[in-house]
């Protein structure tokens, strides 16, 4: 249950291509669109999974972070991986054990959200999931 839902995060964000729009074009300026810390729910597997995921994509389009869920008290999958700057991405999630999963999806950027699709494959089966995400508050 645990690799399974962590399968699913990995669609979040982060297993995802985005399909975004913004900047100058450039590839510096595109993938700085993406950047910032963001935060929100993840569902997958034909919404039977859920949970949260808390992700940082730097001005180069490395992500790195944490998938949550379900429940709330399972333990968290490391996120890593990479947004091109057309959207689209690829994450690993890699939980404790074997059961790690590749994330690949798109991501588009309207204001301050995300909204992500993507698709992960567990124990032989293809699994869609999405997320949508918010720019995380800075603390002080």
């Amino acid at each position: 249950m645990k690799s399974r839902i962590g399968a699913s995060f990995v669609g979040l964000l982060f297993a995802i291509s985005f399909a975004g729009c913004g900047g100058t074009g450039t590839t510096d300026d595109a993938l700085n669109f993406y950047s910032g810390a963001w935060f929100g729910p993840w569902t997958g597997n034909a919404g039977l999974e859920s949970g949260g995921f808390d992700i940082v994509i730097n001005g180069s389009g490395s992500v790195s972070g944490t998938l949550i869920g379900p429940p709330s008290t399972t333990p968290g999958g490391v996120v890593t991986g990479t947004v091109q700057r057309n959207g689209r991405f690829t994450m690993l999630v890699d939980f404790p054990g074997p059961d790690d999963y590749v994330v690949t999806g798109t991501m588009t950027r309207i204001g301050d959200t995300i909204n992500a699709v993507y698709s992960y494959t567990y124990q032989g089966d293809r699994n869609n999931g999405s997320a949508l995400l918010g720019i995380e508050a800075p603390t002080s």
